[in-house]
C-alpha cells in the first residue's frame, strides 16, 4: 500500500471511531470506571520520518467526559505505526518494535527515573498498528536549559546502570541488538558510495574541507569501532533519547521517554549519543560551547550510573559514547543522502544540513578520543 492509500485508510478509520471505541480508553486514562463521553476532537501532531520512510503519524484526542457527577477534561495520544514490507524483527528500524515493547509490559516497569507513557490499548489493523497512549504534559520549557540536560542525563545514566548492576537483560526477539552496526550498514553505505563523488551537491554541503577524509577514515575503521562497542558492557537502551522524544515530570522528578522504536540492547554510554548528536542536528541544545556541554552531560550520566549501583570503569562508558557518536553522524549523513535521492529533502531541511556540516570538527575530536581510549584500555 502506498503512502497516500494508507493515509486515506487512516482517515476513514478515524472518521469511523465511535464512543464505544473511545470510552474504555478514556476510562483507563482517567482511572474512573463508568465515564461517559460528551464528545471529542482530534488533530495530527506530527509524522515520523522513520529514517526517511515516513512510517508513523501521531494524533492528539481531546474531549470532555461525565463521571461521578462531574464534567472532566481528557486527552489521549494515538500513534499509528504503518507496516513496512520485507522487514524482520532484527531490522534497526523495525516498524512494530514499539508496539511489542508496550505489549510485553517492559515499558510499564522501567528502572529508575526514566519512564514511558502508559499504554491504554493496542489495536491491530491490516496495514498498521494503533497505539493508544497516555497524554503526558511536559513540565519543562520547549527550549531546555543546561540544568534540564543534566537532569535527563542523570536519569538516562540511572536507567543504563540499573541493568548493568543487577537486572538481567531480557531476550525478547523484537529487541534491537547491535543497533549501531545494523543502522550503520544500512545508511553508512550511502556515504561510502557517494564519497567517491566529491562534486555531489550534498557531499559538498555536508562534508566541507577535511571532513570528507575524516569520514572515510572512520568508514575504513568501522569494524574496529563496532567490535569494540559490542565488547563493552551491554545494557538496555532507548537509543533515540533526544529532546523531541523526552518530556519532564516535576512531581516526582521523572523523564518520560516516548518513541521506543529503536529500543534494545547496546553498550554503556551509547544512550548519550542521541541526546547530544540528534539534539545538535535539530537545534535543540542550549547555547553553550559543545565541548563544555559534552563534559557536563557525561558527568551527570556517570553520576546516574553510580547511583544505580554500577561500579565499572567510567572510561568504558566514555568509550561507548565517543565511539558511537561518530558512527551515528555517518548514519545521519546517509539518511540525508537517501532522502535527497528520493526527493524528500526540502528547503526547510537546509539549516539541519548546515548544522551537520558545522559540527564535523567537534565530532571528529570525539572520534579521536575514542581511538585514544581504545589504545589506553587495550580494547
Amino acid at each position: 500500500m502506498d503512502r497516500q492509500s494508507r493515509s486515506d485508510v487512516t482517515r476513514q478509520r478515524l472518521a469511523a471511531l465511535s464512543a464505544a471505541d473511545l470510552t474504555p480508553l478514556v476510562q483507563r486514562a482517567l482511572n474512573i470506571p463508568g465515564t461517559a463521553l460528551n464528545g471529542w476532537r482530534f488533530a495530527p501532531l506530527q509524522a515520523g520520518s522513520g529514517g526517511g520512510t515516513f512510517t508513523t503519524i501521531t494524533y492528539r484526542f481531546d474531549g470532555e467526559a461525565h463521571a461521578q457527577g462531574k464534567t472532566l477534561a481528557w486527552s489521549l495520544i494515538l500513534k499509528v505505526l504503518y507496516s513496512v514490507d520485507g522487514q524482520s524483527m532484527t531490522d534497526s528500524r523495525y516498524w512494530k518494535r514499539e508496539a511489542h515493547a508496550y505489549q510485553s509490559g517492559w515499558l510499564a516497569q522501567l528502572a529508575g527515573s526514566l519512564v514511558a507513557p502508559r499504554c491504554l490499548g493496542v489495536v491491530e489493523h491490516p496495514e498498521a498498528c494503533w497505539l493508544w497512549l497516555e497524554h503526558v504534559a511536559d513540565a519543562s520549557p520547549a527550549r531546555w536549559t543546561l540544568e534540564h540536560y543534566e537532569l535527563v542525563a542523570r536519569h538516562l545514566g540511572g536507567f543504563s546502570g540499573a541493568y548493568l548492576a543487577d537486572n538481567a537483560l531480557p531476550d525478547w526477539p523484537w529487541l534491537s541488538v547491535q543497533w549501531i552496526r545494523h543502522d550503520h550498514a544500512r545508511f553508512g553505505a550511502w556515504v561510502a558510495r557517494h564519497a567517491a563523488l566529491p562534486q555531489h551537491p550534498l557531499i559538498q554541503r555536508l562534508l566541507p574541507d577535511g571532513s570528507l577524509a575524516a569520514i572515510l577514515d572512520l568508514w575504513a575503521e568501522r569494524e574496529r569501532f563496532l567490535a569494540v562497542l559490542e565488547r563493552l558492557p551491554q545494557t538496555l537502551c532507548h537509543l533515540d533519547a533526544f529532546r523531541h522524544n523526552l518530556l519532564i515530570r516535576s512531581d516526582p522528578a521523572q523523564t518520560v521517554a516516548v518513541d521506543w522504536a529503536f529500543g534494545g540492547i547496546g553498550p554503556v554510554g551509547v544512550e548519550l549519543v542521541a541526546l547530544l548528536w540528534v539534539g545538535l542536528v535539530f537545534d535543540e541544545l542550549p547555547t553553550l560551547p559543545l565541548p563544555e556541554l559534552d563534559q557536563r552531560i557525561f558527568e551527570h550520566y556517570a553520576g546516574g550510573l553510580r547511583s544505580a549501583g554500577w561500579q565499572g570503569d567510567l572510561r568504558l562508558a566514555r568509550l561507548g559514547y565517543t565511539a558511537a557518536i561518530g558512527l551515528r553522524r555517518v548514519s545521519s549523513i546517509g539518511v540525508a543522502l537517501s532522502m535527497f535521492e528520493q526527493g524528500l529533502l526540502t528547503e526547510g531541511d537546509i539549516p539541519m544540513l548546515d548544522r551537520i556540516a558545522l559540527s564535523g570538527t567537534f565530532i571528529d575530536g570525539l572520534t579521536e578520543e575514542a581511538r585514544m581510549l581504545m589504545n589506553s584500555l587495550g580494547i
